[in-house]
Order: C-alpha cells, then sequence, then structure tokens
C-alpha cells in the first residue's frame, strides 16, 4: 500500500472524515488513471453524499473516461438541478466535448469562458488546450486578454504556439487581400 492508500483507510474508518476521504482517495485514482477503482471508490462516495458539487462533479469526470454517456448526461443533469456554479458545469462539458472532439461545441464553451468577467485560475490548462486545438484566432485572443486581467501569461510553449497560430491566420489575411 502507498502512502495515500493507508491515509485514505486511516480517514476512512472516522466517521466524520470518510467524506473528505473517498473524495480525496477518488481524485487521487483518477489524477494516477486508476478509472476502474476510481468508479468503485466513487459509488461508495455516492452513497454518502448523493447530491454533492465534489461527488458528483467527480462522477462527471470518470464517466468521461469511461466513455459512459448516459452518466455524462446523468450527472449534468444532477450539477444543473443543484444548482452548481456554471463556471464548473461549463468546464466538465468544455471537458467531455474534448474527449469526443466535437469542435462546434467546443468553440460554446470556449466562447463562455472568454465572455466571463473572470474564470476560474483551475480551467485554465483546459481552456488553453482547448484553444489551441481548435486554433481559431479570434478565441487566442479574447483568452489572452483575460489571462491578462487575471494577471497570468501563457507558458513558453503556449506562446510558441499561438505565436504560429496567429502568424498563419495573418498569412490568410494577407493571401485574400491580394487577390
Amino acid at each position: 500500500m502507498n502512502e495515500v492508500e493507508v491515509r485514505f483507510r486511516k480517514e476512512f474508518n472516522q466517521p466524520n472524515k470518510r467524506t473528505k476521504a473517498l473524495n480525496g482517495f477518488v481524485n487521487h485514482l483518477l489524477k494516477n488513471g486508476h478509472i476502474l477503482e476510481a468508479n468503485y471508490y466513487l459509488n461508495k462516495l455516492l452513497e454518502i453524499k448523493p447530491r454533492h458539487e465534489k461527488s458528483l462533479s467527480l462522477g462527471y469526470k470518470i464517466a468521461i473516461r469511461m466513455f459512459d454517456i448516459k452518466r455524462v448526461a446523468f450527472f449534468d443533469r444532477q450539477l444543473i438541478e443543484i444548482k452548481a456554479k456554471d463556471d464548473l458545469i461549463m468546464a466538465l462539458k468544455l471537458e467531455y466535448y474534448c474527449s469526443r472532439n466535437h469542435e462546434q461545441e467546443m468553440c460554446i464553451c470556449l466562447s463562455w469562458f472568454v465572455e466571463q468577467k473572470l474564470i476560474n485560475q483551475d480551467y485554465f490548462e483546459l481552456i488553453i488546450e482547448t484553444s489551441i486545438i481548435l486554433k481559431k484566432y479570434e478565441l487566442m485572443e479574447k483568452l489572452l486578454k483575460q489571462m491578462k486581467k487575471n494577471g497570468l501569461g501563457p507558458s513558453k510553449t503556449t506562446e510558441v504556439v499561438y505565436k504560429k497560430i496567429a502568424l498563419e491566420q495573418l498569412v490568410k489575411t494577407l493571401s485574400l487581400v491580394h487577390v
């Protein structure tokens, strides 16, 4: 047993820490690619906290990784019913659309994010990855402005990719002018 599992088992035996222990352990399993195990412990978590935002969002993420469309829809409805934060729901939808390569829906979600006054920093990695996949100059420009508002900047790798996409856009625009 590794250190995380030992800590989980110790906390799980304490009734007042059971939910927190399950939540942390499911997150750990999910980050390390143990999807089936994470799903097993998620079901235990859902028995204790069936309508909790964290439990439902973990379920959503696991359903995405298991390509279980019915469960994705279930967790999406549940999060909407409990009135979860819009940015959480949109981030999960964006993650789902990325996993299915639905470009139009990805573009809609990304557009929603760049139109917000403030973006939760937890979602920037997903948003940047999506902007690189879509290669939409207009969205990247808005995203960079949004990042600047939040006091953030792109990584060097992201900056190189963005510059390449901007250059491609410039070439397209110039080619239209010379026709």
